[in-house]
């Protein structure tokens, strides 16, 4: 089961759509977390996350997000386990990374799963 996790720094490069075929095709990922793609809704240099997945392979049902912060449920759909992904792009200023933290602390305290 491979995961890809890749900041790429603006998604409307040329050759982006190219390049995430290419990795798709080679590490045949059920999840891929893109961050910093800079399009629309990104504030400045700071935000931008995507969470993509093959929903024949896996069911993810998302708990929560900000523009810091991705949470949600993956059940693997050929196995019965249940596990919590987070994918973090922390913002560069201080006090929105103290509100990233204060997320997850209440998270942890909401979950016990992998």
């Amino acid at each position: 089961m491979n995961i890809l996790v890749w900041n790429y720094r603006g998604a409307m490069k040329p050759e982006f759509r190219k390049t995430v075929m290419d990795l798709v095709a080679w590490h045949d990922p059920i999840l891929m977390v893109i961050t910093e793609t800079r399009l629309s809704g990104a504030i400045g240099f700071v935000g931008g996350i995507w969470m993509l997945w093959r929903a024949n392979r896996i069911q993810v049902d998302v708990l929560t997000t900000t523009e810091q912060e991705i949470h949600a449920l993956i059940q693997v759909r050929a196995h019965t386990f249940n596990w919590l992904i987070s994918a973090i792009y922390a913002n560069p200023r201080f006090a929105e990374r103290c509100v990233l933290w204060e997320n997850l602390k209440i998270l942890a305290s909401l979950h016990n799963l992998p």
